[in-house]
């Protein structure tokens, strides 16, 4: 009887690891764990396959993400996001030792103040809890929690923040200068260079300079390099990049160009999508 019951001992040790072994790692990539309020919160989510075997990705349901407040209230979800708390990758299915990675823009999703005129989303100030699980194909369940705060704005960054809210609020109203508020935002943004709202500035610049203000496709690109340039941990870079690399003609300008910027996004969650991005060059 004692060596059958050493032996069930010796099989469930050996066994359980194999049955529990983890299908995918998941990787949460914030910048920072305190901002602004009205400041733009990235939050970078990867896969990795750590099997060794091909993965595919289960849809809609791999990667679910909530946000509580101080006071444990579920944020909803902003008119502006389809999917409720769902997030897909930017990978149907993930090859042994690779990772489906993408940045997404909580504000976008979460936000529940609004900038006047522009029609941004952004957090009130609060204390904020993101709960994060991920379902792979054997049901293994993984869960991450992350903390992050928002704060109201001081000094200059209060000035800045006040300013550009007058400034845009008589957008699409009878009262709408096009020219003016194109202007007065520029000057804001040359006049605090170094904000944290320095890329929602810029980005608007952009689309007025292109789209509506000026219609000048040269100059909405001279804010874009900027943005990308100086900007560069911020997400909204992720859909600048091909607009910029598509004037660089060699593979070595374009891979050359991705390295430089590296630098400057460090710990960001733009590092690794620049990062995936320079191995896509270079397999090409």
């Amino acid at each position: 009887m004692k060596k059958m019951f050493i032996l069930i001992i010796i099989i469930i040790t050996i066994t359980f690891p194999l049955t529990a072994q983890k299908q995918f790692e998941l990787d949460v990539v914030m910048y920072k764990d305190t901002f602004l309020v009205g400041e733009t919160i990235n939050i970078g989510l990867g896969l990795k396959n750590l099997t060794n075997a091909t993965q595919k990705i289960i849809k809609p349901s791999t990667i679910k993400l909530k946000i509580f407040d101080s006071k444990g209230t579920e944020l909803k979800v902003t008119p502006y996001w389809a999917a409720d708390g769902i997030y897909a990758l930017n990978k149907e299915e993930i090859n042994i030792g690779e990772e489906a990675y993408e940045i997404y823009d909580l504000n976008m999703i979460y936000g529940d103040q609004f900038y006047k005129g522009i029609r941004e989303t952004y957090f009130r100030a609060d204390n904020y809890t993101i709960k994060i699980t991920i379902t792979s194909p054997n049901n293994f369940i993984e869960e991450k929690i992350i903390q992050f705060n928002v704060t109201e704005p001081s000094g200059d960054e209060l000035i800045l923040f006040n300013t550009f809210q007058k400034i845009v609020e008589p957008i699409y109203t009878a009262n709408e200068n096009k020219k003016l508020i194109y202007e007065q935002v520029k000057n804001l943004h040359a006049t605090y260079p170094n904000s944290v709202y320095s890329p929602i500035l810029l980005s608007n610049l952009a689309a007025w300079a292109r789209f509506s203000y000026l219609k000048n496709n040269e100059i909405a690109l001279e804010f874009k390099k900027e943005m990308v340039e100086r900007y560069t941990w911020s997400c909204v870079n992720r859909s600048l990049l091909n607009e910029i690399l598509k004037g660089k003609v060699s593979k070595q300008e374009k891979v050359g160009y991705l390295q430089n910027l590296l630098p400057k996004c460090v710990k960001s969650p733009m590092y690794k999508l620049i990062e995936q991005r320079i191995k896509d060059e270079m397999d090409k």
